[in-house]
């Protein structure tokens, strides 16, 4: 083989490597994996990205690492690595075009989306609180975000609601990750600010709570607060680590939220109404057994919407007929390379419904990049706050 050509190959088939490897852990993690696998995932996947550079020095027969770039050492390699090597190129050049492409077709300034903005809050004082947990290691990091907070305002025109609905306002908050890391001065800082946007409903999408010994904060953070027409959630694959959720699910419904799990809440408004049905799939529940359908009592120019964990649920919401979905999970990433984007999300779609808005035939998604997450790093990723408003032209607006 020719040395340039090598040389060329070489960082290609190590780009595919590590492509596969990650993809392989993303769709992973949008199943029901249980904790152990889960973390047994983590460390074969950091070997795996590590262990090809290795291998092709350690079975080039020299001693010398840099023979290993050398065309020489190429046909020295084992069969297995022969096979592979040639499996990550093709992978390297699948993830790119689907990377270009992705990057055309989506964010296309969706025909439902009528404005955006955005307001930051820097809540960096909380870090030096006593009850401040996160590792030191990470609060060192140049740039984490962990303790900076967006407000994704969006209006949204879905055509066909009442006029009754319209300037109606949703406050989304997903992924709380209640753990001890991020420290709870912080999740009262960002209940402060979603109470001050006064939206007429709030929902919360999943992975509310981690640990047991942050059980308090049920208490003292999530029933703070304040929603005229609800607080509505569904749960997430991390509440699983609260053995008991019928308990965290009665813990809940003491402070007034209310479960949408698998189940219908109706909402009226005027002469108009809000339907709202959870999906918890694939975590908690075999089948959605009462969310079958849109309500029998839902009109035309009602607004039906799903909560629900994974944004993979999404083409199940929309065979239903749901008009709105939110979701969370993916957290946008955590961390997002200039340019490429974030690479890790666990959705069987990889990263292409990391974070944002996407509209497909009418129907919308919104995904949140959640208020916190397992571990505290946040890079170009803030965690966020949706505030979603009903506007636009309706088609039954009286004339």
């Amino acid at each position: 083989m020719n040395t340039g050509i090598w040389i060329a190959v070489y960082p290609l088939a190590l780009l595919g490597h590590m492509a596969l490897w990650i993809a392989l852990f993303n769709r992973l993690h949008a199943t029901n994996t249980p904790v152990l696998l889960r973390k047994v995932s983590y460390l074969l996947v950091g070997l795996a990205l590590m262990n090809l550079p290795l291998l092709l020095v350690v079975f080039s027969g020299k001693n010398d690492w840099r023979t290993a770039f050398w065309p020489e050492s190429f046909g020295q390699l084992p069969i297995g690595l022969l096979i592979y090597i040639p499996i990550c190129l093709v992978f390297a050049v699948v993830t790119v075009a689907v990377w270009l492409f992705r990057k055309r077709i989506d964010h296309q300034n969706p025909r439902a989306l009528l404005s955006s903005s955005s307001e930051d809050f820097d809540f960096g004082s909380v870090s030096r609180v006593k009850n401040d947990s996160a590792p030191s290691l990470f609060k060192r990091i140049p740039g984490n975000q962990i303790y900076r907070c967006r407000i994704e305002k969006r209006e949204l025109n879905l055509p066909g609601l009442h006029h009754d609905l319209q300037g109606i306002s949703i406050a989304h908050l997903s992924d709380t990750h209640f753990n001890g890391r991020v420290c709870r001065d912080y999740f009262q800082k960002v209940i402060d600010q979603v109470n001050r946007l006064s939206a007429d409903i709030v929902v919360l999408t999943g992975d509310i709570i981690d640990a047991e010994e942050c059980w308090e904060w049920i208490q003292s953070v999530l029933a703070r607060l304040r929603a005229p027409r609800g607080i509505y959630y569904v749960l997430g694959n991390h509440d699983r680590k609260i053995k008991d959720t019928d308990r965290l699910r009665e813990a809940l419904g003491a402070i007034g939220f209310q479960c949408v799990a698998d189940r219908w809440r109706t909402i009226p408004i005027g002469e108009s109404r809000i339907h709202l049905a959870g999906n918890e799939l694939p975590w908690f529940g075999k089948a959605i057994d009462q969310v079958r359908s849109l309500p029998d009592n839902a009109n035309d120019d009602d607004l039906c919407v799903l909560l629900t964990h994974s944004p993979d649920q999404w083409s199940w919401a929309r065979r239903l007929g749901f008009q709105l979905t939110l979701a969370g999970h993916t957290h946008g990433g955590q961390i997002r390379l200039p340019v490429v984007g974030p690479i890790i999300s666990p959705s069987r779609h990889g990263v292409k419904y990391a974070s944002g808005i996407f509209e497909r035939d009418g129907q919308v998604m919104i995904v949140s990049r959640g208020i916190s997450g397992e571990e505290p790093i946040r890079l170009n990723c803030p965690p966020e706050v949706g505030l979603i408003t009903l506007g636009g032209l309706f088609e039954n607006a009286p004339q």
